[in-house]
């Protein structure tokens, strides 16, 4: 073997004319086939491409409808609760309200020592958590038709997705 030179049993050296021509010969090759890769991986992904993008906009378009009916679901539940939490909160203002009466016909009962109006230390501790509670209610209760109005809008736009979603299948 002329030109080659080994070097223990796994290294073999090849002269460097021969080296430089078997270099050459390898970029050329790979330069072909890198080329060759390149358009092959074009085509791949073209034809790929058009499989998945252009094959499967009815299974998309079922698929939004299913996410828009889920989401539909949820606001409905959303409502629900927000409807049942309302209701909680005007029946404690009702039984707030009753209270108060109790309290005012107890004060009529009992009038005062003085006929002016009470000291702020004599307040009753009872009518001032009352009056907290009930303040606590209204802004609780602000609230909560704070929310109503956004799952309402929220579910129109749900709906109004829905209600189109049969013109996309149509085009």
């Amino acid at each position: 073997m002329a030109g080659v030179r080994t070097l223990g049993r796994k290294f073999a050296m090849v002269d460097e004319a021969r080296a430089g021509e078997n270099l050459a010969k390898l970029v050329g090759v790979f330069q072909r086939r890198k080329w060759l890769a390149i358009l092959g991986f074009a085509v791949v992904f073209a034809t790929l491409a058009t499989v998945t993008f252009g094959l499967p906009t009815r299974l998309i378009h079922q698929l939004d409808l299913y996410q828009n009916v889920q989401q539909l679901e949820r606001l409905s539940a959303q409502l629900r609760l927000n409807a049942e939490n309302q209701i909680r909160v005007r029946d404690q203002r009702q039984k707030m309200a009753g209270l108060a009466e109790l309290s005012k016909d107890i004060r009529a009962i009992r009038p005062p020592a003085e006929s002016g109006p009470p000291a702020p230390g004599r307040l009753r501790p009872e009518s001032v958590q009352l009056d907290r509670l009930k303040q606590e209610l209204e802004v609780e209760l602000k609230s909560l038709r704070e929310q109503e109005a956004e799952i309402r809008a929220g579910i129109a736009k749900y709906q109004a997705r829905l209600d189109n979603t049969p013109k996309r299948e149509v085009e």
